[in-house]
Order: structure tokens, then C-alpha cells, then sequence
């Protein structure tokens, strides 16, 4: 997108997990010396926490646009044992000040023609990974913020949204991830909607439940087999 339209990149990263894979291209591989590309990630972070990387020492603000590319690091940090669930920090409306004043600004000074969502929802409280307490209105909520008009001053002509994390897809995490992900798809399409009325997503729960199960029972079959 960038070598071919001349188009500002920018990824923004809301997994649960740092984006360490692609901050280590950005910083020491094939985009090390590109500009016009901006990263951002905002991750839970703590000794225990996997990767255990993107802390703010991490954070590289190039406000003139040269040389390296941007790099913001929002680490959501705490300091209570795993097992802790309940801690302030986790909550979700700390992480959307988190997002609010530390990502927004600098999409507003970057204005991306292109933001690529690296889009995990193992932030969800009842997701058996993460730390998080966010729901689906979290999930729409930041889909909204990073490319509307509103939030960053300028409509973001170009969305790319890739499935990274999240890990609740049975009745014991109540289907944490179809649920998350089915809002940020469905603030997708609000946003491609705008100015008209807003589409709402068919979403037949018993037929993905249904589909889950046929799924699973294939899986279980081939393991048998093996």
C-alpha cells in the first residue's frame, strides 16, 4: 500500500498481547528506515503477562516523520497477582483513557490513508487468557474511535481489520470471541454506512453454536484417528 499508492500506514494493535512481532519489523527489519508508517499497541502488560515486552522505554514518538517509523507502546500495567481479577487498572474505562490519550493524539498528527487493526479480543472478561475486563461495547467502541472523523479529525479512507487473539469459544467462556468479534464487524459497518441507517448484522446464535459443535466434533474424530 505504501510502495504502491504512497499511502500513511498505520497498524494498531488490540490484542490482549503486545504486538512484538510487528514492532520487531518495524524496528530492526525490512521497515526500519521507512517512514510515513506508524504502530501502535495497547496491551496488558505485567511480569507475568506474555510477551512480557512493550512497556513505554519502548515507545519511539518521530513527530517530524523521518528516518524510523512511529512506535507507541500503551501498556496496561498492574501490579496485583494473576488471580486478582477485580483490580482497578484493569478496567475497561481506564483502557479507553489509555486509548483516548495516548493513541488517538497521534493518529490525529499522523493521518493515516490506511489503518490495518491487528483485532484481538482476548481483552474480554470472559476470555480465559487475558487480564482485561472489556466487553463487546469496547471492541465497538475502539473499531469507531481509530477511523472516524470524530475521534482523530480526519475519516480514514482505508480499513483493513485482521483476526489476531481470543480464546472464548465455549458455553464456559460464553462465547466471548463470536460476541467481541461481532461487534467490531458491526461497527465496521456502521462506519461504511455512515450517513445512512445503520445496518445490523444477522447473527443467528443457535446456527454458530450448531456450526461450533460440527467443528468440534470434527476435530475430536481426526485426533481419535490419528
Amino acid at each position: 500500500a505504501k510502495d504502491k499508492y504512497g499511502w500513511r500506514v498505520a497498524v494498531v494493535d488490540f490484542d490482549v498481547h503486545h504486538g512484538n512481532g510487528t514492532e520487531q519489523v518495524m524496528r530492526y527489519g525490512l521497515l526500519k528506515d521507512e517512514n510515513g508508517i506508524m504502530l501502535c499497541s495497547v496491551h496488558q502488560y505485567s511480569r507475568d503477562a506474555f510477551p512480557g515486552t512493550g512497556g513505554r522505554q519502548n515507545t519511539e514518538r518521530n513527530a517530524e516523520d523521518g528516518g524510523a517509523p512511529w512506535i507507541i507502546n500503551v501498556p496496561i500495567s498492574y501490579t496485583m497477582p494473576k488471580k486478582c481479577r477485580d483490580s482497578e487498572e484493569m478496567d475497561s474505562g481506564i483502557w479507553r483513557k489509555k486509548v483516548v490519550e495516548n493513541i488517538l493524539p497521534h493518529l490525529q498528527v499522523f493521518k493515516p490513508d490506511l489503518v490495518i487493526m491487528s483485532a484481538g479480543f482476548d481483552g474480554h472478561k470472559d476470555d480465559p487468557v487475558g487480564e482485561l475486563k472489556l466487553d463487546e461495547n469496547d471492541f465497538n467502541w475502539i473499531t469507531k474511535a481509530l477511523v472516524s472523523s470524530k475521534a482523530i479529525g480526519a475519516t480514514v479512507p482505508h480499513v483493513v481489520s485482521v483476526l489476531e487473539g481470543g480464546y472464548g469459544i465455549d458455553e464456559g467462556s460464553n462465547f466471548s470471541l463470536s460476541r467481541a468479534a461481532c461487534a467490531h464487524v458491526q461497527a465496521l459497518t456502521e462506519l461504511k454506512n455512515q450517513g445512512a441507517s445503520s445496518m445490523q448484522l444477522d447473527w443467528d446464535q443457535e446456527k454458530e453454536d450448531a456450526n461450533f459443535q460440527r467443528c468440534k466434533s470434527r476435530i475430536r474424530k481426526r485426533i481419535t484417528d490419528l
